[in-house]
């Protein structure tokens, strides 16, 4: 069969239309990129109102620059912004940065607001707050996930890289009226890939708190204020932390009186839900209250994990002791024990664990009331 002159020339006339394409693009971004080195460049600094106005636009709220200059790296131009202002929604100064370090990022001309491939802050002093309605805000700025003016939050997300360093933060909570906690040399870092996010933070404490901490997470989601689509790893580690004083500014699940020792955290998120969590402890001289009326638990040493994890409507608890020493001296032998349930099925297990080396400590444990009797009065020669 014989094509007709149209479709037989239609492959050749679909590469003429891309080539052509594919020209007028490389001219325009040629051309651009010719404005921006010999023009905007050389008078960047004549266009400091329009850059703090294209900036207001995209964060939500009123940013004003003292200072602007720029160079060419690369491909790429990189601003210096200098005095840069932030408002809160009452027009207020909220937030102040001396210096800003701006890499461009030419996808600014595809959505038409300010995009930089690298964002850098050295040495800003910066106030974080828990307002007493339990909102947070870095400086008057909210980056609260379900209120509609943090659009700072999500602006950040769709950069390429932001980091911090050498920052002191001062953590201040009007919920718990705790005293300033001020961290110091702070570093931080946003690395963001379309809706993939990757964050490292590190910062040390007053000395008679705690050794730096540090945390890392990989994230997967599009949007602060919709956190429920949330998915992904979040690792928290110090290597060495006073437990009682922490109280002032977290809450923890028990009463701590004393303590002190290395701890490492792992929390698995999927769609904004908490399915697993898993603690590392290496913890001396502990006394911990479980549950009110019940007398204080003491630990000389401790050193074990315990994970929990939740799948559809199971959850399980896994504990692994790898030394146990109890005061005055006595020695545990290691194990571990599982729990799981589902609806009203419940499934307990142990290894290794020695009932009669655990009696002085049936007390302390929030358990029924007929199990502590029950183990308090039992006198096993086995382990289970």
């Amino acid at each position: 069969m014989k094509l007709s002159p149209f479709f037989s020339a239609f492959p050749r006339r679909v590469a003429t239309g891309l080539i052509w394409l594919v020209a007028t693009v490389a001219l325009i971004f040629a051309t651009l990129m010719a404005a921006m080195y010999f023009w905007l460049l050389p008078n960047i600094a004549d266009h400091r109102d329009t850059l703090a106005d294209l900036m207001s636009r995209a964060l939500g709220q009123r940013v004003t620059l003292e200072a602007v200059s720029g160079t060419w790296q690369q491909t790429r131009p990189q601003f210096i912004l200098r005095g840069l202002q932030l408002y809160d929604q009452q027009n207020r100064p909220a937030l102040y940065l001396e210096q800003l370090n701006a890499a461009f990022s030419w996808r600014s001309l595809l959505v038409l607001q300010p995009r930089f491939t690298r964002l850098e802050l050295t040495a800003p002093a910066l106030t974080v707050r828990r307002a007493r309605d339990r909102h947070f805000y870095v400086g008057g700025i909210p980056i609260n996930p379900a209120d509609p003016r943090s659009g700072f939050s999500d602006w950040l997300l769709k950069q390429g890289k932001v980091h911090i360093r050498r920052a002191t933060l001062a953590w201040r909570d009007e919920v718990r009226q705790a005293p300033i906690l001020i961290l110091r040399e702070l570093d931080f870092t946003l690395e963001n890939s379309f809706n993939r996010h990757l964050i490292h933070v590190q910062a040390t404490p007053p000395a008679y708190l705690s050794m730096p901490l540090i945390l890392q997470a990989e994230l997967k989601g599009r949007s602060v204020s919709d956190l429920k689509t949330w998915s992904g790893v979040v690792r928290g580690q110090v290597s060495g932390i006073s437990l009682s004083p922490f109280s002032q500014w977290i809450d923890l699940p028990y009463s701590v009186t004393r303590g002190w020792g290395a701890a490492n955290l792992r929390l698995e998120i999927n769609r904004g839900r908490l399915e697993g969590i898993a603690v590392g402890l290496n913890v001396r001289d502990v006394t911990v209250t479980l549950k009110t009326g019940l007398p204080p638990l003491q630990l000389a040493h401790l050193r074990g994990s315990a994970d929990w994890k939740r799948s559809g409507a199971r959850q399980q608890v896994e504990l692994q002791i790898l030394k146990l020493n109890l005061p005055g001296g006595k020695d545990v032998p290691g194990f571990n024990a599982g729990f799981s349930w589902e609806g009203n099925a419940r499934e307990a297990h142990a290894n290794n664990l020695n009932l009669t080396a655990l009696q002085s400590v049936w007390p302390s444990l929030p358990l029924p009331l007929a199990a502590r009797d029950s183990l308090q009065d039992f006198e096993p020669r086995a382990d289970v």
